[in-house]
């Protein structure tokens, strides 16, 4: 599956899913599982540090757990991210 389908499916995922993913009973770990993990390696970003780098080197530091503040900040960052994805998905289908 190639990045723009992956994040279509994402984009659809959530839209699908917008009601309970704004109400806020979502928490960081279930966001970054379900939806940043999967949208930067389907960019090819190295999430998971398969390739075995050191802190210095890694793509992606994991870090504690955000404030709730920080984590809607996070989710609002990920709605315009699949409503630009989506936008620009249409946008090809169209040319």
């Amino acid at each position: 599956m190639g990045a723009t389908d992956t994040i279509k499916r994402l984009v659809d995922f959530f839209q699908r899913n917008a009601d309970v993913y704004k109400s806020g009973s979502i928490n960081e770990t279930q966001l970054r599982r379900e939806f940043l993990d999967p949208f930067f390696t389907a960019l090819g970003w190295d999430v998971e540090n398969k390739s075995g780098y050191a802190d210095a080197y890694k793509d992606v530091i994991h870090k504690y757990s955000l404030k709730k503040k920080m984590l809607e900040k996070h989710l609002i960052i990920v709605s315009v991210l699949a409503v630009q994805e989506s936008f620009l998905l249409k946008q090809r289908n169209q040319v």
